[in-house]
């Protein structure tokens, strides 16, 4: 379990930047604030559960923090014109709520993205959550062409692991498909 203190010092470290963030999705100051509260909630939840790193913490809460302006757009706590840029919001099933019955190969491609290194799994996170290569090298404090980089070189891992289940039936995923990028 996270301690107060790191909650805190993570707070001051991260919530201006954070605010900013999902200050975009958001049409004013408040709700901003709203947000911004129902992310490091969300983020409390999910360390409670899985263990997070050093490395990977920033790039965690951008993707809570995309996922939590998704849920407002869902339960209409934000209205579709609030959103600055509607078309690059991806409306992918989120991996960190609980209780609907999940897809067994969301579940699959879940796992294997939880067992990849840093940064890619960080970066195959952000991308699930809709963030673009612009905002994850920002996040992740790496350029954009490194970014991509890692993001092919986790997809190779995929789709190898893919390949290897019982999901694969031979004619999916063909080699150099680009899709999921």
């Amino acid at each position: 379990m996270i301690s107060r203190d790191t909650i805190a010092g993570l707070y001051d470290l991260y919530s201006e930047e954070l605010f900013r963030y999902v200050r975009r999705f958001a049409d004013s100051h408040e709700a901003a604030e709203d947000l911004l509260h129902d992310l490091f909630i969300k983020f409390i939840r999910y360390v409670e559960k899985k263990p997070v790193t050093d490395t990977n913490t920033r790039a965690l809460l951008y993707s809570i923090g995309r996922s939590v302006c998704l849920d407002a757009v869902k339960k209409n706590k934000l209205s579709r014109r609030d959103i600055q840029d509607p078309e690059r919001i991806s409306l992918i099933p989120d991996p960190h709520t609980s209780g609907e019955e999940r897809d067994p190969l969301l579940e699959f491609f879940n796992s294997i993205i939880d067992t990849l290194p840093e940064p890619e799994q960080s970066i195959m996170l952000m991308r699930k959550n809709g963030l673009t290569f612009d905002e994850i090298s920002a996040a992740l404090n790496i350029s954009v062409r490194t970014a991509k980089r890692k993001a092919g070189k986790a997809l190779e891992i995929i789709r190898e692991k893919y390949r290897s289940s019982s999901f694969y039936s031979g004619n999916d995923m063909k080699s150099g498909d680009k899709s999921l990028y």
